[in-house]
């Protein structure tokens, strides 16, 4: 059987597309809602686990749903696990043959004050625990643990860390729990990430007898480039004399003038006047190779040179030295990488030997960075595969709900469609009415449109769009667009209908044929924002949709697919919510309740008791419905649970409290449409008691 695998990178990709999915123009929309006012229970055991099948999901959720909340942008996060840092603790490094990393300890976070600092360990210091934590201004600014050259920095500890980004105090509240933090993308670490740096070069083992290395200070005068040869060193007078001993060493200047800067090392020789070296470069005649000349002051060490080999795809060249531990034979302790390169996609490492062979060969491994370089992609280089969605019921949110009573039941739904939208509309020379006559189940839909060709010619009856301008059809337009035409002239010449063919730069097919003719229409790239299905007409001021995304703005324009009928949006309305002459409903919320508004007579109902009504005269009795009570008061009753057709003629009465609601009342339906959309989560917990002084959050993590 063949064996596979599916990397971690595709679930973080996932939830990628996810989060990309909300913002996009064609955006998919989501909200987050309560629902069951009658669910029971005190601990979690009592709680029902959620059913799969169509009728839990699709028939009885949206029976039961109380109040839904439009989910934005800033309500998604990836998330990855939360490992606070603690001292005392041995953290994974990373490490690009670690198959098992996603499972370890490799990143942590760090509060400082309001904020949490997320950092990624590129060394632990061959394993030891963690005793000094990272600190933000250490990172940025400290000259002696960051240098701009790395992409890292040091603690005292030798633990090396990348700093990742920063989450404040807000999105930590808004998103983190005990085991999750989100991923907050920091633009300047994306960008100042190098692809295919060599960040750390791992030792696997020490060996043994690496005696070429050495520590010491420059001397006064006369020892840096004797013989007026730039690039010959006289050393210490504690420097081996053996020909060649520190051949293959790199000397690296650690303080004073040159301190950073450091250099190859191609022979070293020894003669009555001392021992010497002699740096990289071309030939005897260079100039000081060094871009600061050593003096005195200066301080430095050599080491032998760790050689990173490659497969000539770098654009810039990596160094490294080997750490010489001499309480331990003097064995490589660590590599310290001078200069991490650019490019890499494949290395390999050895120690070099200098004039005398150690008596054990050190085994070492560079470390590939990450797609992009450390820091270039946060989520996926921390694994995250989880993504949390978050958002918080403000009270009755603008008197979309009553906040009161309970809800056991909360979940998301993706792309619901609104049910009963009133849209009120007015012609574009500002007069009363649309331009056209709208007709009754034809799609309406918002555009927001560009012009592109002047003075086509189209013919009524034929699909042939045709342009006697410059612009050149296959640089804006493919199959599949939408377009738009419209006659100045006459504003009852309008067509909207997609591409079916762009033959060539002046000559393109509509997907159906053209209403009208002219040789003077403009056409136009349109993209539809939102669309509904015409429910009803009223008058020429009001148009009632059904299937309706939540999408309207006022000021926008919209086009119908058949009458062609157009007009400028007014006032925007769901189940007379708002309730005035221009409103502006902006689908933020909704109420999927069954709401009657009308007069209570006696006493007033009890929640959650049932209702019913019954054919009067009738015995035995017989009901035509039933429903259960989320609240109500003297004229409003908001019901769930509604089976069979509550009729607007027929009082409304209460099992238990015996509540009378009038005999003519007005019946709203929920504002979305429950055979739309779909339920992506659903969690059944213990009721959540709702009051009008609170808020309530919801924070819900899916795990890929």
């Amino acid at each position: 059987m063949a064996k596979k695998i599916i990397p971690s990178e595709l679930k973080t990709h996932i939830l990628q597309q996810l989060l990309e999915s909300v913002s996009e123009p064609a955006n998919t929309i989501y909200y987050a809602f309560t629902g069951d006012h009658m669910a029971t229970g005190v601990t979690e055991s009592d709680v029902a686990q959620p059913s799969d099948s169509y009728r839990n999901l699709t028939v009885e959720t949206f029976r039961n749903m109380i109040l839904g909340k439009k989910l934005t942008p800033n309500d998604f996060r990836a998330m990855i696990r939360r490992y606070d840092w603690t001292a005392g603790t041995t953290y994974a490094m990373y490490d690009d043959e670690d198959n098992l990393l996603s499972t370890k300890k490799y990143f942590v976070v760090v509060k400082e004050i309001g904020n949490r600092h997320v950092y990624k360990c590129l060394s632990n210091n061959n394993e030891i625990p963690s005793t000094v934590k990272p600190i933000f201004a250490d990172n940025t600014s400290d000259d002696a643990l960051f240098a701009s050259n790395d992409d890292y920095y040091e603690t005292s500890d030798g633990y090396q860390w990348k700093y990742m980004y920063t989450i404040d105090s807000t999105e930590f509240a808004k998103f983190a729990t005990e085991e999750y933090i989100p991923v907050i993308e920091n633009t300047t670490v994306k960008n100042n990430a190098v692809a295919g740096a060599i960040n750390v070069v791992k030792v696997i083992s020490g060996g043994r007898k690496y005696d070429n290395y050495i520590t010491s200070t420059m001397f006064v005068s006369g020892d840096i480039h004797p013989s007026g040869n730039p690039r010959l060193y006289r050393l210490s007078d504690q420097a081996n004399i053996i020909e060649d001993f520190y051949k293959n060493t790199i000397i690296s200047l650690t303080s004073g003038v040159g301190a950073g800067e450091f250099k190859r090392i191609v022979t070293s020789y020894a003669n009555n006047s001392g021992a010497f070296i002699l740096i990289e470069g071309v030939n005897i005649s260079d100039a000081n190779t060094f871009t600061s000349t050593p003096d005195s002051t200066t301080s430095y060490e050599i080491s032998p040179q760790v050689l990173l080999t490659d497969n000539g795809e770098q654009t810039v060249n990596a160094y490294a030295r080997a750490i010489i531990d001499p309480a331990s034979s003097n064995s490589v302790s660590r590599v310290e990488v001078l200069e991490a390169g650019k490019n890499y996609t494949y290395s390999t490492a050895i120690v070099l030997e200098g004039g005398v062979l150690p008596t054990a060969s050190a085994s070492v491994r560079p470390l590939l960075s990450p797609p992009g370089g450390h820091g270039f992609d946060a989520a996926t280089e921390l694994d995250a595969t989880s993504i949390c969605f978050s958002s918080t019921f403000s009270r009755d949110e603008n008197n979309t709900v009553s906040a009161e009573n309970t809800f056991g039941t909360f979940g998301i739904v993706r792309d619901p469609f609104f049910a009963n939208v009133e849209i009120h509309i007015k012609t574009s020379d500002d007069t009363t009415g649309s331009d056209g006559s709208f007709t009754n189940d034809e799609v309406v839909r918002q555009i927001q449109t560009i012009a592109i060709a002047n003075a086509i010619t189209v013919n009524t009856n034929n699909t042939e769009i045709l342009s006697s301008g410059t612009n050149d059809y296959t640089k804006f337009f493919q199959s599949g667009d939408f377009i738009y035409i419209s006659d100045s002239t006459l504003n009852t010449n309008k067509f909207i209908s997609t591409v079916s063919l762009v033959t060539n730069s002046t000559h393109m097919e509509a997907s159906s044929n053209l209403n009208f003719t002219s040789s003077s229409a403009t056409l136009h790239l349109a993209r539809p924002t939102a669309n509904g299905v015409v429910k009803s007409i009223s008058g020429v001021t009001r148009l009632y949709l059904k299937d309706c995304s939540p999408g309207f703005l006022k000021e926008g324009f919209i086009i119908a697919d058949k009458s062609f009928a157009s007009a400028t949006i007014t006032g925007i309305d769901v189940n007379e919510r708002i309730g005035t002459s221009t409103p502006e409903f902006n689908f933020s919320t909704f109420n999927q309740m069954v709401r009657c508004v009308g007069a209570l007579a006696g006493d007033a109902f009890i929640n959650n008791e049932q209702v019913k009504q019954v054919e009067a005269g009738t015995n035995p009795e017989v009901i035509l419905s039933t429903a259960f009570v989320h609240s109500s008061n003297s004229t409003h009753l908001s019901l769930t649970r509604l089976s069979g057709d509550l009729l607007t003629n027929k009082q409304i009465v209460g099992v238990d409290s015996g509540a009378i609601f009038s005999t003519s009342f007005a019946k709203y339906d929920g504002d979305i449409d429950p055979t739309s959309g779909n339920i992506i989560y659903l969690q059944n917990d213990v009721p959540i008691t709702r009051e009008s002084s609170q808020s309530e959050q919801i924070r819900i993590i899916l795990e890929f």
